[in-house]
């Protein structure tokens, strides 16, 4: 699941392509992946809110602990992420979420829209 959110993150699209077509293969719901995204994407805000307040992006990182292979990474998309655009992410992801939990719902299809949408808007922002 990390390879996919990563991707969504860093605005990769033909790579979470790839993810979500291996992920739909092996059989895995999309509702954890969602969630995960939340998650990873509600921690961004919080770090991204002591970056709008003054703070370095690598200093915030080296404060909260970031996991070392998971630095360079996190310091990227607090270069990349507004905050606006964060927020508007995790409405996106959850609306894809209580989608597909929701009876009579489309499947897959409505999880890929959704985390596709995502990583078009990381790519945008560069």
């Amino acid at each position: 699941l990390s390879a996919a959110i990563e991707a969504v993150i860093d605005g990769q699209v033909a790579d979470l392509a790839e993810e979500l077509a291996r992920l739909n293969s092996a059989g895995v719901s999309p509702v954890p992946l969602l969630r995960q995204l939340v998650r990873r994407l509600m921690t961004l805000a919080e770090l991204r809110g002591e970056v709008d307040a003054g703070a370095g992006a690598a200093a915030v990182v080296e404060r909260h602990n970031v996991f070392f292979k998971e630095r360079a990474a996190t310091q990227r998309a607090l270069r990349r992420w507004p905050s606006a655009r964060l927020a508007e992410a995790i409405v996106r992801a959850r609306t894809g979420e209580r989608a597909i939990m929701a009876a009579g719902n489309p499947g897959n299809i409505v999880a890929e829209q959704a985390l596709t949408a995502i990583a078009r808007m990381a790519a945008r922002l560069g």
